[in-house]
Parts: structure tokens; sequence; C-alpha cells
């Protein structure tokens, strides 16, 4: 399965809560759809909230891009390749208010769910049920994500020495972690008497004189 034949095997879920709802489209804001919904395509700027610069909005008919013309571009080329999207470009700084005309477009013909503040309808729970059956494409990212997640575990364990920081070790694992690509969004460092101690231990000060223990997360944004 391609990316392309991905995408609309998942069009296809999200049309079902369309005729499921009776609305006239699906409004996907959050990263971790976003990133579903488009195989692996990222909408952040920054990485401390949910919410994205960009949304998809789904129809009967087609698929919107809907961002500003600051993020259009990179979302387009980069993120969304090659995807049968249509582009609604806003103006920045006042996208909030076109964001809200382009909506109320799509109104006439019904409600709109999303997974956001911005719907008539809060899909949030079912979008969240929709991601969890995965395709093929998926099942294959999420295996060399973990082979990828082995390397960088590896890498900077053996780069760890006595006397060295928490937060050291924490800079090595995130350093490594980007280099593949890789978002680390939960990090534990815990050294010596803190392993046992704590259950989530974040790095700290404490430097390394025997023992090491550390986790770290990627998001399961696949």
């Amino acid at each position: 399965m391609d990316r392309i034949e991905e995408f609309q095997a998942k069009r296809q879920r999200l049309l079902g809560l369309l005729d499921r709802h009776q609305l006239a489209a699906v409004v996907l804001t959050r990263r971790s759809n976003f990133a579903w919904l488009t195989c692996g395509g990222q909408n952040y700027v920054g990485t401390a909230t949910e919410m994205g610069v960009g949304s998809l909005v789904v129809t009967h008919d087609q698929v919107c891009l809907l961002s500003s013309n600051i993020e259009n571009a990179r979302l387009l080329e980069e993120e969304c390749r090659d995807l049968p999207l249509k582009p609604m470009v806003l103006e920045w700084p006042t996208e909030g208010a076109g964001r809200e005309k382009a909506l109320q477009q799509f109104r006439l013909n019904g409600p709109v769910g999303a997974d956001s503040g911005i719907a008539d309808i809060d899909l949030s729970r079912e979008l969240m049920l929709q991601r969890r059956p995965l395709l093929s494409g998926e099942i294959a990212r999420y295996r060399s994500l973990g082979r990828d997640a082995g390397s960088v575990m590896n890498r900077a364990a053996l780069a760890l020495r006595p006397g060295m920081s928490e937060l050291a070790a924490a800079s090595l694992l995130v350093g490594a972690a980007l280099e593949m690509g890789i978002e680390a969004t939960v990090r534990l460092v815990a050294f010596d008497e803190r392993i046992d101690r704590y259950r989530h231990p974040i790095p700290t000060s404490k430097t390394l004189t025997g023992r090491a223990c550390w986790c770290s997360e990627h998001g399961a944004m696949a």
C-alpha cells in the first residue's frame, strides 16, 4: 500500500463519520489526526501544543488544506507532498477570522465535526477510534521506528560516562533522536538511587556514579 492508497483508505473511514452524523465536513487540526490522515505529515511549529498550524477539511467531494499564507507552501510541498489536497490559503496574521469565514462556507451544507473547539460536533473520541486499526503502511513505519529507537538508545548509552549529569544524558538521547528524525516527547533519566525511588524520574543535575536508567517516547505519530 503506497501513501496515496493509505490516504484514500483513511478518507473512506472519515466519510463514514460524515454519513453517520450527517455532517458537511470533518476538520482535523490536532497534530495526531493530521499526521494520521497524511500518513506521517506534521503540521506543528511549536511542540508544546496538541494543535497544529494547518487543518485538513474532509468533505464528501474533497480534502482541503486550510492554513495561513506563511505555512501553506511548506505544508503542501514537504508534509503533504503528492496528496490530493485543495489548498485554502488564509492571510496572516488575520487567519483566525478567515478560518471562521471558510468554515461558514462548509456549514451552508450542514454541521461541521472536528477534533477541536471549532466544531458543531466534537469528534475527538471517534477520531481516536478511527486511528486504532493499523494499515500495512503504518505497521511498517512503527517497525522502522522501533528499530531506529533502539539504535538511538544504544548510541546514547555508549556515550555515557561516570560524572555525567542526568541532564547531559538526556541531551545525548534527544540529540541522537533528532538526527534520525525522531521527536522524543518523553525523556526520563535516573542515576543510582533515583532508579528505585521514583517511577517517572525527569532528568536532574545528579551525576552518574554507578547505575543508569532511561526511557524515551516518540509520541506514536507514525
